[in-house]
């Protein structure tokens, strides 16, 4: 073809973004838990104490708004990564892109 792409070029390479993305994130998830089981028993043994302890994980996902706008960059860039939205965007525009994915409604 010319310069113009047909539809089912352009879903392949949508579908294809997604798995690969997917896959990224699983492999990420699993190379991570192999490199964390030794210190997470160390954690448990030290006496860390202060914020830390008090910091949601990003498994928990937001269901509002006014949830994300909440959150720190950091834990919002974790919260877009897992639900496959670009984590290294202004935080306006990771919020909005995060609701979007999540199914949360605008600000009226």
């Amino acid at each position: 073809m010319s310069g113009w792409e047909s539809a089912g070029e352009r879903i392949g390479r949508k579908l294809g973004g997604k798995i690969g993305r997917a896959l990224g994130e699983w492999l990420g998830q699993q190379f991570n838990s192999e490199n964390h089981e030794g210190r997470d028993i160390s954690k448990q043994n030290s006496s860390v104490t202060g914020d830390k302890a008090d910091t949601k994980t990003a498994s928990e996902m937001p269901s509002s708004r006014e949830e994300l706008e909440g959150l720190s960059y950091r834990e919002l860039q974790q919260v877009a990564k897992e639900v496959g939205v670009k984590a290294n965007t202004k935080k306006d525009e990771m919020v909005e892109n995060v609701a979007d994915e999540l199914g949360i409604d605008s600000e009226a």
